[in-house]
């Protein structure tokens, strides 16, 4: 299995099953029983935009490309600036800084939150002949990540990006920003994160594992909700074959919270009713937050608002 350079290794023969048995299996029992115990589902309640989670204290500061700057400068102080700041959706970085690189026009339409990540080993600007406002980024590619954060290989393959810019006030700006976000290879290991999804294979008695890459930045609550909101996705293709998910059609009603120390995951959607596949359901949220485990110690599950505590202290 590849792996970005700098990050931990990847498991050697593919994803291995782990099995729910002894204590986890109480721990997920007791879960199943907070989620069979909200058999009636209100079909009304608002639903919360998941993708908006409050700025946190180490959001990067906004700064302004440097004046006078040549339509090259400004490309690779753009990339930098998305370096700096970048984050998944939930991470709650607004990439203010390479922003202020783009035109107006731009800036409303750039959706960075959305894109997927090209890592680059290395890079370089030129100007397309004598083209004024035009250059060329070219470089090589190290790896992905999808827009589900999954990682792919892409050692040695070429990337190119024709940036074309516009003078607006006398400064030169990118009116056309990359489809993909562009970050370093060396700066890969400090803004993202190996964590773990988990599915379950057919009979419903193991976890599969799924590692995804999200956001190291942001708050505990960004992060726990980026990685539910991958959760809830549903497998990658890698393991399409091998693992199943009872969360299709289930949401979250909202950001996760926490207060005093219990980290609330509210559910809506389509649920399922029976005791068992909300057993089910709980093993999989379960297992999944047991990879953040700095951000989360105790695990409140409800649907529409209605459940009750569950204590997780270890990984199961």
């Amino acid at each position: 299995m590849s792996r970005p350079p700098g990050t931990g290794r990847a498991p050697a023969g593919g994803p291995a099953r782990r099995r729910a048995t002894g204590a986890a299996l109480v721990l997920l029992l007791a879960l199943a029983a907070v989620a069979t115990g909200c058999s009636s589902i209100p079909d009304s309640g608002q639903l919360a935009d998941v993708s908006t989670v409050l700025a946190p204290s180490n959001a990067e500061q906004s700064q302004p490309p440097a004046a006078n700057a040549a339509p090259d400068q400004v490309v690779l102080g753009f990339v930098n600036a998305v370096a700096e700041g970048s984050s998944d959706t939930a991470g709650a970085v607004s990439y203010s800084s390479a922003r202020l690189y783009l035109t107006p026009a731009a800036q409303r339409a750039w959706q960075p939150g959305d894109a997927a990540v090209v890592i680059l080993s290395s890079y370089r600007v030129d100007p397309v002949g004598a083209t004024p406002g035009q250059v060329v980024l070219k470089g090589t590619r190290s790896g992905s990540l999808d827009v589900n954060r999954v990682f792919r290989s892409a050692a040695g393959s070429s990337y190119t990006w024709r940036a074309q810019l516009q003078q607006v006030d006398g400064q030169w700006r990118i009116s056309n920003p990359p489809p993909e976000l562009l970050i370093p290879q060396g700066s890969f290991g400090q803004i993202y994160t190996r964590r773990t999804l988990y599915f379950l294979d057919p009979t419903g008695t193991e976890v599969v594992p799924d590692p995804r890459y999200i956001a190291a930045v942001g708050t505990s609550e960004a992060r726990v909700t980026r990685l539910l909101t991958l959760l809830l996705r549903g497998p990658s293709a890698g393991i399409s074959g091998a693992a199943r998910t009872v969360l299709t059609g289930v949401q979250l009603r909202s950001n996760v919270t926490s207060k005093d120390g219990v980290t609330v995951v509210d559910l809506t959607g389509n649920v399922p009713p029976s005791a068992g596949a909300r057993r089910e359901l709980a093993a999989q949220i379960v297992w999944t937050l047991s990879t953040l485990p700095g951000d989360v110690t105790q695990i409140q599950i409800t649907v529409e608002g209605s459940g009750s505590s569950v204590t997780s202290t270890s990984t199961p």
